[in-house]
């Protein structure tokens, strides 16, 4: 977060793991997607549970209120380690 100067708040975790809930925890960081089609695969925990990533990515738009709908895709697109 810090090499890309963002804030907790402003950062989420997408994964489709209890490891991938438990790192968001750890990390302080709140909004939380996990991709699965069984929502009850997760124990009650404020994650939000999306059946695929084009779901996801719609998501995205709707949060962003993004008139752009490719805006969204860049930003899922985009590996922060390059």
């Amino acid at each position: 977060m810090s090499r890309l100067g963002l804030k907790k708040g402003e950062c989420a975790v997408v994964g489709d793991s209890l490891f991938d809930l438990q790192a968001a925890e750890e990390a302080g960081i709140k909004r939380v997607f996990l991709i699965s089609l069984d929502r009850n695969r997760f124990p009650p925990s404020g994650a939000e549970v999306i059946p695929s990533l084009q779901v996801l990515q719609q998501r995205f738009e709707m949060m962003l209120g993004n008139e752009d709908e490719g805006k969204a895709a860049k930003i899922l697109e985009r590996n922060p380690r390059d």
